[in-house]
């Protein structure tokens, strides 16, 4: 038990220990790898601003075109007021002129007078629905022709 204890409680392990005199440490390759991992770093910072810088920019551009296009609406909106302003200004000139009361006074100064009584006239029809038409005079020319020279041939 006593050479036991003795490694139990050996000291010697934690103290500072020197360099083994086999070992070598070369501080250049360390270096190299650090190099590596720095221009890494680099090009990831280089890639997050690059990806910043374009959405910066689309933002920007976004925001341009929606600011373009509200200007676009407003002078829309502002033909649209004019227009509706225009169509009501017309329509109330078109209701004053086509009133009764400016018909009638248009048509007096035409030499125009209202209906009386005395000019309706009522007509009667026959029980039966039909209309007769007026031969024209060529039609009944050759009628009267064609009869007498029927009774011309007929008679001899």
């Amino acid at each position: 038990m006593a050479g036991q204890t003795a490694k139990q409680y050996d000291f010697e392990r934690f103290q500072p220990r020197t360099a083994t005199p086999g070992v070598r440490v070369v501080k250049g390759k360390k270096r190299k790898v650090n190099r590596y991992a720095d221009r890494m770093k680099w090009a990831s910072k280089v890639a997050v601003g690059a990806v910043l810088l374009a959405m910066t920019c689309s933002l920007l551009y976004s925001q341009a075109q929606v600011t373009e296009l509200t200007g676009d609406i407003q002078a829309q909106q502002r033909e649209l007021q004019a227009a509706r302003s225009t169509y009501n200004y017309l329509s109330g000139v078109l209701d004053q002129r086509s009133s009764l009361n400016n018909l009638e006074a248009q048509a007096q100064a035409l030499g125009l007078m209202k209906l009386e009584r005395s000019q309706l006239t009522y007509i009667t029809l026959e029980t039966q629905s039909r209309i007769e038409l007026p031969q024209s005079n060529a039609r009944q020319l050759f009628s009267g022709l064609s009869d007498r020279l029927m009774n011309v041939i007929g008679n001899r």
